[in-house]
C-alpha cells in the first residue's frame, strides 16, 4: 500500500499520520476533515519526510461529494478517525471504493445489552467479506490491546482464565474531566438555536432497543458472570487500582468483544471513573429537539420537496435550495457548538492530572496476574499534547495500521483487532512505545 486516506484531524491523527512517514513505505496520505482549515493547521505540524501529504474538506454524510474526492485520490487504506457515529458512512465508502479499512472505536447502543452486544460495523461484514475486503473497528487501545493482552496470558502466563476486571482511569479521581470537544457529534440541536447542517437531515433509526425497554432501568450496568448476561448498579460495587484510586462498574463495548470473540473467560466486569466523582467541567445543558421534529416542520413548509418549483424565472426545487443554504450555514455550526458552554462541555486547562491508566485483573489457572499500561498526564501532554489515555489509543492504532499495511493482517470481513494474532500486535505495541507491566499475585 502506497497511499493512505485519513479522516478526522485531532493530537491522535497527527502522532499516527507522524508514523506513517517513517519508513512505511507510504508514499501519500491525504488527510480530510469537515474544515479544511483544521486539516491544514494539523499538517503543518507533521514532519512528512518524503511522504506527500495533501488535504481535503470532506463532509461524510455527503456519499456523493466524498466520493468524487475519494476517487481522485485514490487510496488503498481508509483509516477513520471521526467518531464512532460516523463509521458506517466510512465504512460504506470503503466498500464504494474497494479498499481495506480501519477505525479506532466501536459503535454500540448507548447501553449493551443481549441485543446489542455487537458493534454496529458488524452489520457490514457480508459486504466486506464479499468483496475480499478487510475490516478492523476498534483499532483503540480499548479494546484492541486489551483483548492482545489477554489472550497472550490465556495462552501463556495465566493459562485458563476464570475472570478479568478491567479498571480504566485517565487521572486521578480528583482532578477527571471531561475530554475536550473538538467537533459536534450530537444528534440532537438545541431549541433556542435551530440551526441546521446536513447532518441534522440524516435518517433516525426507530428501531433500537435500549436498554431501557429490556430491564427497566436504564442506570444499570452491564457486565457478564459466567457466560451469563447481568446487570447491576454502579453504586453498588467499588474497588481500587494499584494506585489506590477508586472506581466503579461502567458499561464499556469491552466487555462485548470478550462475550463473542473470547467466549472462554466466563466472567469481564468493566470499571473506571467513580460515579461520585466529581466533574468540575461540565456546564448544563439546555433542552433539545429531536432532528425529527425539525424534518417535521421542513417537510410541512414543502421545503423537502423535490419538485421544481419557478421563482422569478428560475426553476429550482425547495431541497435543493435548502442543501445550499446549509452548506453554507455548516461551519458557522460547527463553532457555535465548540464554544457554547450550554451545548458542549467547557474545554479548560482542567485536563486529567497524575497517572492515566488501563489495568487488567486476571484469574487464571496458574494464578492471579495484574496487566499494566500507564503514563503521566503532564508527560504525555507535555511531549504529545494528549493525554495518557490517548497516547495509548495512538499506540494501538499505530500499530493496527502498520499490520495492515505490510500485509500481515487480512481477513475478508469484519472483525475487532481480537481476531489477529495477539503476539504480532503486542510486538507491534512494543515499537509503537507502549510498555505493557506484568505483576504476577496482584490480586483486585
Amino acid at each position: 500500500m502506497k497511499k493512505v486516506l485519513v479522516i478526522g484531524c485531532n493530537e491522535i491523527t497527527r502522532r499516527v499520520v507522524n508514523s506513517l512517514c517513517e519508513g512505511s513505505g507510504i508514499t501519500d496520505i491525504l488527510i480530510a476533515e469537515s474544515d479544511k482549515q483544521i486539516a491544514n493547521d494539523l499538517k503543518a505540524k507533521i514532519n512528512p519526510g518524503r511522504v506527500r501529504i495533501s488535504t481535503a474538506g470532506v463532509d461524510v454524510t455527503n456519499e456523493e461529494r466524498t466520493l468524487l474526492m475519494v476517487n481522485i485520490f485514490g487510496p488503498e487504506l481508509i483509516i477513520n478517525m471521526l467518531p464512532a457515529k460516523f463509521a458506517v458512512n466510512v465504512m460504506n465508502l470503503a466498500l464504494k471504493i474497494k479498499v481495506p479499512y480501519i477505525d479506532s472505536s466501536m459503535l454500540s447502543d448507548e447501553k449493551l445489552s443481549e441485543v446489542s452486544l455487537l458493534s454496529q460495523q458488524f452489520k457490514l461484514f457480508a459486504d466486506f467479506r464479499s468483496n475480499n475486503l478487510t475490516a478492523i473497528t476498534g483499532a483503540g487501545f480499548n479494546p484492541c490491546g486489551i483483548t492482545a493482552i489477554s489472550k497472550n496470558a490465556i495462552n501463556g502466563e495465566a493459562g485458563e482464565i476464570s475472570s478479568i476486571s478491567i479498571i480504566e482511569l485517565p487521572g486521578d479521581n480528583k482532578a477527571q474531566s471531561v475530554a475536550p470537544v473538538t467537533k459536534v457529534t450530537t444528534d440532537e440541536m438545541p431549541v433556542d438555536q435551530p440551526i441546521l447542517t446536513l447532518r441534522d437531515l440524516e435518517d433516525e433509526d426507530d428501531n433500537q432497543i435500549s436498554m431501557e425497554d429490556i430491564s427497566g432501568d436504564s442506570s444499570l450496568i452491564t457486565y457478564v458472570e459466567n457466560r451469563q448476561i447481568k446487570t447491576i448498579s454502579p453504586d453498588k460495587v467499588m474497588v481500587n487500582d494499584s494506585l489506590g484510586r477508586e472506581a466503579s462498574p461502567s458499561d464499556n463495548i469491552i466487555v462485548s468483544d470478550f462475550y463473542k470473540e473470547i467466549p472462554n473467560v466466563a466472567t469481564v466486569m468493566y470499571f473506571s471513573t467513580p460515579v461520585s466523582a466529581p466533574v468540575s467541567n461540565t456546564a448544563p445543558k439546555k433542552p433539545y429537539v429531536k432532528n425529527t421534529e425539525l424534518l417535521e416542520k421542513l417537510e410541512k413548509i414543502g421545503m423537502l420537496s423535490n419538485e421544481s418549483i419557478d421563482i422569478n424565472g428560475v426553476s429550482v426545487a425547495p431541497i435543493d435550495f435548502l442543501k445550499e443554504v446549509l452548506k453554507k450555514q455548516e461551519k458557522p455550526c460547527v463553532e457555535a457548538a465548540i464554544t457554547d458552554d450550554n451545548i458542549a462541555p467547557v474545554v479548560s486547562a482542567d485536563k486529567p492530572q497524575g497517572v492515566g491508566s488501563i489495568e487488567l485483573y486476571v484469574k487464571g489457572a496458574n494464578g492471579n496476574f495484574m496487566y499494566r499500561v500507564a503514563a503521566s498526564n503532564e508527560e504525555t501532554l507535555a511531549q504529545y499534547n494528549m493525554t495518557a489515555l490517548e497516547y495509548f489509543d495512538s499506540c494501538s492504532i499505530i500499530a493496527i495500521s502498520r499490520l495492515v499495511i505490510n500485509g500481515k493482517i487480512s481477513k475478508p470481513g469484519v472483525f475487532t483487532p481480537c481476531a489477529f494474532d495477539e503476539k504480532m500486535i503486542l510486538n507491534e505495541l512494543k515499537i509503537a512505545g507502549l510498555n505493557i507491566e506484568t505483576v504476577p499475585g496482584k490480586e483486585l
